[in-house]
């Protein structure tokens, strides 16, 4: 069964709207709500190329990698929470990387790809949960990711 994406839903414009920060790289989020966008909590780093997914696990946005100036790769991981319009730092990432791609799935956050400084495409993928970044995931075959686009993946099980 398809399921069409509606505008209106909460979680749409939140992902919307932290895709086009790590685009444009402002240090805010604003979130519409009622049709009308509203400031809310400076994200802590300012940074731009974040992964063009934002993964909600527990209602709470997570904001990981990026980059300042688009070349100096971060490895950071930041948590919004939009009940509580308040920034939560985690574990930084074991690789810093910009213009990664993330997916969430049950409840596990994967680091896919994207580069490092100097523009070094990454093959790898990296687990985080919410406990922290337990260990790196070797794919089955190869994977390159960048700019938010993924090339081949093949996680497994």
């Amino acid at each position: 069964m398809k399921r069409h994406i509606n505008f209106r839903e909460p979680i749409v414009w939140r992902l919307a709207t932290l895709m086009l920060i790590g685009l444009l790289g402002f240090s805010s989020i604003s979130l519409a709500k009622g049709g009308k966008w509203r400031k809310k909590a400076d994200m802590p780093t300012p940074r731009t190329s974040l992964s063009c997914s934002a993964p909600v696990v527990n209602g709470e946005i997570y904001v990981i990698g990026g980059a300042l100036n688009f070349w100096t790769a971060f490895p950071t991981v930041e948590i919004y929470d939009p009940a509580t319009d308040k920034w939560m730092e985690k574990a930084d990432m074991p690789t810093a990387r910009r213009a990664l791609s993330t997916s969430e799935v049950n409840g596990k956050i994967y680091a896919i790809g994207g580069s490092t400084a100097g523009n070094v495409v990454l093959s790898t993928v990296e687990e985080y949960t919410p406990e922290g970044w337990p260990f790196a995931v070797s794919p089955q075959g190869k994977l390159a990711a960048t700019w938010g686009e993924i090339k081949q993946s093949s996680l497994g099980k």
